[in-house]
């Protein structure tokens, strides 16, 4: 683990990011995630971190992570260079995670924006994939059946989603750099609200490692990722 551990902080050296270090404890609370902190003590720059985090599953249960990131904080506007660049450093990462654990990545590229767009109220159930509201939103006539179909399914090439609408620039800029094997999963679902563009999550052996995409936070733009490098070897 140590030795992946490091060859992913070196990609992050390689592409000019700063190592940060944070406290775990701030303000009485324990740490949860470090995008938001990160976001909130520097105005802006590429950095990168490992570390702990605590958070309650969605069984209720607290548990523990250990995360290796990088986030790249916009003055005011994330850029489509920014964009591609994550989408190169995330490349570096899985080829090391490849090197060193081997299996099979999968990058699934979703947008948390274009869901909101769209569908308002009833995100939630096309994030949870709720068939059943999703089926009674369609007959009632509140969304459109051809842009329930596009959200529930799962795409294997973004080309497949064009007879529905125009992709988004964030996941064009995105995805054309990725790779590795992708699908387009336009409900993929986030942990945090921040998140307003791209999102994608990232798979070993069809087990998500990590997750990353582009936010929001404090009225500043960025856009980085994570993983959970403990899932990798459990």
């Amino acid at each position: 683990m140590r030795i992946l551990e490091f060859e992913i902080m070196r990609v992050f050296d390689g592409f000019g990011f700063e190592e940060v270090r944070l406290p775990m404890v701030s303000s009485g609370e324990v740490r949860e995630d470090f995008t938001t902190e990160i976001v909130k003590r520097f105005r802006h720059g590429k950095f990168c971190y490992r570390g702990g985090v605590f958070r309650i599953s969605p069984f209720g249960k607290p548990e523990e992570m250990y995360q290796l990131g990088c986030e790249i904080v916009a003055k005011e506007t994330i850029s489509y260079d920014d964009i591609s660049l994550c989408a190169q450093v995330l490349n570096s990462v899985l080829e090391q995670i490849l090197r060193v654990v081997g299996g099979e990545i999968q990058v699934v590229i979703g947008h948390y924006g274009l869901v909101k767009n769209i569908f308002g109220d009833l995100s939630d159930v096309f994030f949870k994939k709720n068939i059943t509201k999703i089926s009674e939103a369609v007959k009632s006539g509140k969304v459109d059946k051809r842009y329930a179909f596009a959200f529930f399914k799962v795409f294997s090439h973004q080309d497949e989603i064009s007879s529905f609408f125009e992709l988004p620039q964030d996941i064009l800029a995105f995805s054309e750099k990725i790779s590795c094997k992708k699908l387009f999963n336009l409900a993929e679902s986030a942990e945090k609200d921040y998140y307003t563009g791209v999102i994608f999550g990232i798979f070993l052996n069809k087990k998500r490692i990590g997750f990353g995409g582009k936010y929001s936070i404090l009225k500043k733009e960025g856009i980085g990722f994570s993983i959970n490098i403990l899932d990798i070897f459990s």
